[in-house]
């Protein structure tokens, strides 16, 4: 059990780094230049130089593998950056929603345990009759409908 639980952690490494992979390329795909986004209309008026000189502060001057490897860097450091609306770091803002989080997502499962668990051993009990059907259709339903309609 120990080896097993071992072996889909080393395998959960790789697809980790992978999900990282593509959400940077995935975020350099977008449209438009972060920088010029940040500026405000009488900076953009400005020179090049200005502009020049806010993509080597942010590291955009630099080539994408190194972008990704100073990236990767920071995020294991915790580092999450500063929010350029709020100008505050993002770390203080996921703080305060971490809780609330927490408790939705606590409540969904203890409803998923409470609900979920009991029907679904009724139904497995009680296979082919109109129980086992209505719980797969409720099942199915539920899964269909988007979140946040259902919230």
């Amino acid at each position: 059990m120990l080896a097993y639980l071992i072996r889909r952690l080393l395998i959960a490494i790789p697809v980790l780094l992978g999900i990282l992979a593509m959400t940077f390329v995935l975020v350099h795909m977008l449209p438009g230049d972060p920088v010029t986004a940040l500026l405000t209309p009488e900076e953009m008026q400005g020179s090049a130089d200005l502009i020049e000189k806010r993509r080597a502060d942010l590291g955009l001057d630099r080539p994408l593998p190194i972008q990704y490897v100073a990236w990767l860097g920071e995020l294991l450091d915790g580092n999450l950056g500063v929010s350029f609306h709020r100008k505050v770091p993002v770390t203080e803002m996921i703080g305060p929603r971490v809780v609330p989080t927490v408790i939705l997502t606590g409540t969904g499962v203890l409803i998923a345990l409470l609900f979920g668990v009991p029907i679904g051993i009724a139904a497995a009990l009680r296979q082919n009759t109109k129980f086992d059907y209505a719980s797969g259709f409720g099942s199915m339903l539920s899964i269909s409908i988007p979140t946040f309609f259902q919230g």
